[in-house]
């Protein structure tokens, strides 16, 4: 008898849903960033998130403890790539969403259908996972790539 709970594309949609929703900042972005137009922007990216608006906007600073350097050369080439703000909240939220189904997927492996149904729906609502997968700090993108590796690694398939 199958395991009843939500699949795969069930739980990425709800987990994105939930990491897009839970931003309030999105007023403060608009497509059209002119360079003298900063204002709004810089109130959504504060703190050490500036870091990496400044390298997507084409001013990689020196690494520091709060940005090293190949996530402020991920943010760059986002920033040639689309060169939308947006991005910067978009694209972790994205990773936390597919961190949510590989967490579920991995469970079910090791554990079951039904763990890996309950861990899928914990990581989706986990407010600290949401909250990460809202910011510009490349913690979620670093945190989905392990799932990823373990997911594809020796034990995997």
């Amino acid at each position: 008898m199958r395991a009843r709970g939500p699949g795969p594309i069930v739980l990425f949609g709800v987990a994105l849903a939930l990491r897009l929703g839970w931003m309030g900042r999105w007023g403060g972005l608009h497509a059209g960033v002119e360079p003298g137009n900063l204002r709004s922007v810089r109130r959504v990216f504060d703190g050490h998130e500036r870091l990496f608006f400044e390298a997507f906007r084409g001013s990689v600073a020196d690494p520091t403890a709060q940005a090293w350097p190949l996530g402020l050369w991920v943010h760059r080439g986002l920033g040639l790539l689309v060169g939308d703000p947006r991005w910067l909240l978009v694209l972790p939220s994205l990773a936390g969403a597919v961190a949510v189904v590989l967490v579920a997927a991995l469970t079910s492996r090791h554990f079951g259908r039904r763990a890996g149904a309950w861990a899928g729906v914990l990581a989706a609502v986990l407010p600290e996972h949401v909250a990460w997968s809202t910011s510009a700090v490349p913690v979620v993108l670093a945190t989905t790539l392990m799932l990823w590796s373990f997911w594809c690694g020796p034990t995997g398939g």
